[in-house]
């Protein structure tokens, strides 16, 4: 099993996309103010860096977080032997040679992962496609076949 591609890059990319648009929006907004229209109550007002303000406490956190998904976040190959980091430099685990492996998201619980080798960095991954399943009305959960198989292998060898 693999990571889901589009999946993986669109969570790769797109903090890192918004935070440079929100960015690029407040240096505009400083440099040359008419360039920049700023609507507040239905009213256009003069564009100063207090309207500014928003785009940047929300752009500087999405830019950081981006950056810093880029030496984090990776995809992974999984089966019953080994997980495989893909990417430039190749890693293989094998089970045995994990500390644990728990998932992080509290929304779609089941699908981010973080993998922590014995003597290594951690690092975190997102699982193959997952499949929407409602145990009753009002909480869904999210299968794939990488949790499944994470799970059994947590059971297995008490990870």
């Amino acid at each position: 099993m693999k990571t889901h591609k589009a999946s993986y890059y669109f969570h790769r990319i797109l903090p890192l996309a918004i935070g440079v648009f929100l960015l690029r929006m407040v240096i505009l907004s400083i440099i040359s103010p008419d360039e920049i229209t700023t609507i507040v109550n239905g009213e256009e007002v003069e564009t100063t860096f207090l309207t500014a303000l928003p785009a940047l406490v929300i752009g500087l956190p999405m830019l950081f977080f981006g950056i810093w998904l880029f030496g984090n976040y990776f995809r992974v190959y999984m089966d019953e032997e080994v997980i495989q980091v893909l990417g430039k430099n190749k890693q293989k685990y094998n089970w045995s040679d994990i500390e644990s492996i728990e998932p992080v998201n509290w929304l779609w619980k089941g699908t981010i992962f973080k993998l922590k080798p014995k003597n290594q960095k951690r690092l975190y991954f997102f699982s193959d496609k997952p499949n929407m399943k409602f145990n009753n009305q009002f909480t869904p959960t999210f299968e794939t076949q990488m949790n499944l198989l994470i799970s059994k292998k947590k059971r297995d060898l008490s990870i």
